[in-house]
């Protein structure tokens, strides 16, 4: 899946933060191949995703490159639907409560290159949701970050 996202997050000492982050992954095109002829089709799945997540991170403290660990908990809703709009996810959002909602259980780690209030992060973990058993996803995020 594929999505966008944002974190936030407070250092209580040096080498310890709490962080929250919340991501939206669109729906995904999945390619069907029939054993029967040969015919491949693709098709739309309109599966799309809400991740909760907040929980510490340790990390080094010297330096512009810096190591992380993190332990996070929360929550991911699943939801079906068609094209993305604003109403379409305020109704996803509204689903949280009383949809398909799995516990989650994120112990993951990365690195972050920084330059002054600007750096780049880099993140890898396995998101553990509980739906009939517990279910492993490798989950990989990058992208910019402002540190203040």
């Amino acid at each position: 899946m594929f999505g966008v996202g944002g974190r936030v997050g407070f250092n209580i000492q040096p080498a310890i933060a709490i962080e929250g982050e919340m991501a939206y992954d669109f729906e995904q095109s999945t390619t069907q191949t029939i054993t029967s002829g040969g015919i491949t089709n693709t098709f739309t799945s309109n599966l799309r995703l809400i991740h909760g997540l907040a929980g510490p991170k340790i990390q080094t403290t010297k330096g512009p490159i810096r190591i992380f660990a993190v332990l996070k908990g929360g929550l991911l809703n699943f939801g079906v639907g068609g094209p993305v709009t604003a109403g379409s996810f305020a109704k996803q959002i509204g689903t949280i409560r009383d949809g398909d909602t799995n516990g989650v259980f994120y112990p993951g780690g990365g690195i972050e290159f920084n330059a002054g209030h600007i750096g780049i992060r880099v993140e890898a973990g396995d998101e553990m949701y509980w739906d009939n058993g517990v279910n492993h996803n490798f989950k990989f995020m990058g992208g910019p970050q402002i540190r203040f």
